[in-house]
């Protein structure tokens, strides 16, 4: 069974005045719960926009091995992935963001 807003909002209106205030706390919740996602995603984009542009820059430089970034920040960087791995958790870093930059294929598929 599907109830309408108004059926909700009906019912919520013959509820006691505490439990419509905690049902007020839950929506709020919810709310700035997806706010936080939001942010989250767009934060998330945003550092992947910045590694792209630095990857853009330093390809070559850096050519064959492994990067790990914390935001914006190169944290280490090897030809060896397990020790850049290692060097980030020594620096706190709970879930790096390690890539391995390898050449660009021409190959666009079928």
């Amino acid at each position: 069974m599907e109830l309408t807003v108004n059926e909700v909002k009906q019912a919520i209106e013959t509820l006691p005045s505490q439990e419509r205030r905690e049902i007020f706390d839950w929506l709020n919740e919810e709310e700035n719960a997806n706010r936080k996602k939001q942010t989250q995603f767009q934060a998330d984009i945003a550092q992947q926009k910045k590694f792209s542009e630095w990857l853009r820059a330093n390809r070559e430089k850096f050519m064959n091995q492994w990067v790990c970034f914390d935001g914006d920040k190169l944290i280490a960087h090897s030809l060896d992935g397990r020790k850049v791995y290692k060097q980030a958790k020594e620096k706190g870093i709970e879930v790096p963001f390690m890539h391995h930059i390898v050449e660009e294929s021409d190959w666009g598929g079928w």
